[in-house]
């Protein structure tokens, strides 16, 4: 046929018996894996006690293993690895959540120091990100700094 030349070497052309076009389909060759089941365990306990977690997905792709491959065989370390990656990723969100709205107190009293109305303007002006200030915490620290400075706040 035409496309024969054309094709990468892992697809196979198969004769459709029906007379019609000719069908194809990706041959996949894999090596057969034996499981070793103490050094896997082993690598999983190490990921776990790791000081930076990682993925899941991570962890099997680096000792070759598919994640449901090790989610069968393995579901108690899976489920603690992930556990701990979750547990890891919501304090690394609130860190950066305290880190923003101490940004905007900061930037409120700056603007208070230099004898200025910290407006929410000049207050977004001052800020790296313009939407730390929209979001509802923002919004209620930058209206709690200024009560706490004796501005009247906007509704």
């Amino acid at each position: 046929s035409v496309y024969e030349g054309c094709l990468p070497k892992n697809v196979r052309k198969i004769i459709d018996t029906t007379g019609k076009s000719p069908a194809i389909r990706r041959v996949i060759n894999k090596e057969t894996k034996v499981l070793d089941q103490r050094s896997v365990k082993k690598a999983l306990i190490m990921a776990l006690s790791g000081a930076r977690p990682r993925a899941m997905s991570k962890v099997a792709k680096q000792h070759g293993y598919g994640l449901s491959f090790l989610r069968y065989h393995f579901p108690d370390e899976c489920k603690a690895i992930s556990n701990r990656r979750k547990e890891s990723l919501l304090l690394k969100i609130k860190l950066r959540r305290e880190q923003l709205l101490d940004t905007i107190r900061a930037a409120v009293l700056k603007f208070h120091e230099q004898g200025v109305y910290p407006s929410k303007r000049a207050v977004l002006e001052q800020l790296p990100k313009k939407w730390y200030l929209r979001q509802e915490d923002g919004l209620k620290v930058w209206q709690g700094t200024l009560q706490e400075l004796g501005y009247t706040t906007p509704d």
